[in-house]
């Protein structure tokens, strides 16, 4: 954990790396990384953990462990799927989140929708 223009900030690296289609944008952010020891879990970017946003992240997060489709309440409200998003400035609550693993964990896809405009999003990522 660091500082940064006055707030805390968690800055993520290594070989992992995501482009998001948002609206008539697209994203591409590297510098991350996946970790699967007890769920699946990737962080891209830099996080704002104090105050507003102030960098671009992407984090998604399922109780998963092997490939496969995942939304949450599957499996009888067994599987959760969080999607945290921190872009122009805001958090970016989403809701339907669905994530879609392959390759053992190391890559996918997810997509869902942002809760302010309620605009859909979609995204593929790669681990290595």
């Amino acid at each position: 954990m660091q500082r940064s223009r006055g707030e805390f900030v968690r800055v993520y690296c290594g070989p992992a790396k995501a482009t998001v289609h948002l609206g008539g944008t697209t994203m591409t952010l590297t510098s991350g990384r996946c970790a699967s020891p007890n769920y699946f879990h990737l962080d891209l970017g830099t996080l704002t953990v104090s105050g507003p946003a102030q960098f671009t992240y992407l984090g998604l997060a399922a109780n998963a462990y092997d490939d496969g489709t995942y939304r949450t309440g599957q499996y009888g409200g067994a599987v959760i799927v969080r999607i945290a998003f921190q872009y122009g400035g805001n958090d970016q609550p989403t809701y339907k989140d669905t994530l879609t693993l392959r390759g053992g964990l190391t890559r996918g896809s997810f997509s869902g929708f942002l809760s302010r405009t309620h605009e859909r999003f979609t995204g593929t990522f790669t681990c290595r």
